[in-house]
Parts: C-alpha cells; sequence; structure tokens
C-alpha cells in the first residue's frame, strides 16, 4: 500500500475514534454539566485532533526521506508539537472561560489513543517497506 492509502486509512481511524468518542461521551458530560462542559471537551478534542494530523502529515513527508531525516522529524517534530500542544492549552485557559478540566481531560484521552494511533501508523508502514 502506497502513502497515501496508508494516510487515508489513518485518517479512517481517527475519524472512527472521534465518533465513538463523540457518540460515548458527549451525552454524559452535556447531561451532567451541560454546554460549558461539552464545549470545553470538544475544544480539548479539536486540539488533540490537530495535533494529529499535522504529525501524520510531517510523518508521511518523511517516508521517503534518509533515516536520520525521517527520525528528526519523528522525534522533533514531537517535542515542537508537544510544545504547540501546552502554549494551545495555555492560551485556551487564559483567554476563554473554558472549563478546565473537561478541557484537559479530553484533550489527553484523545491525546494517548491518537498516539497509539500515530506509532501504530508509522510501525504497519515500517513493516511494509520492508515487506513484511
Amino acid at each position: 500500500m502506497d502513502a497515501f492509502g496508508e494516510t487515508r486509512g489513518f485518517a479512517g481511524q481517527v475519524a472512527l475514534v472521534l465518533v465513538v468518542g463523540l457518540v460515548l461521551g458527549a451525552y454524559p458530560v452535556y447531561h451532567l454539566g451541560g454546554w460549558g462542559p461539552l464545549s470545553a471537551a470538544l475544544a480539548g478534542c479539536g486540539i488533540s485532533t490537530a495535533n494529529v494530523l499535522v504529525g501524520v502529515v510531517s510523518i508521511v513527508w518523511s517516508f521517503d526521506k534518509p533515516q536520520p531525516v525521517f527520525l528528526k522529524v519523528i522525534l522533533g517534530g514531537m517535542a515542537a508539537r508537544m510544545m504547540a500542544v501546552c502554549v494551545t492549552l495555555l492560551l485556551v485557559v487564559k483567554l476563554t472561560n473554558l472549563a478546565i478540566f473537561p478541557l484537559v481531560g479530553s484533550m489527553f484521552g484523545f491525546y494517548l489513543i491518537f498516539q497509539v494511533l500515530e506509532v501504530m501508523f508509522v510501525v504497519k508502514h515500517g513493516q511494509n517497506q520492508k515487506g513484511v
């Protein structure tokens, strides 16, 4: 499978996680707290989703590069994205009145799931490159 097909499969996995997360989480969060916590949880979900999409685009770009470049993109990209997520989180907390617990909770939950998917994506591509 080419990188485009792998990326499409990854995007499908991200979409599935988003749908399942919204189906399972939106009503309980709304029922317990109303629109405020729900909007905060959605913002956290959005931050994590943007993070993983930027990550996979950079990873796909680096697939056909030499290994040192690939590793720099993977490791340096993770560090840069982590800083961007922290700055974004700080700005959202400082500049909005969103509830912090649902914001951080949903961001962290989606972040963990998306990181697992991202690592599986890279490993699968490596196996496809080796013909395993």
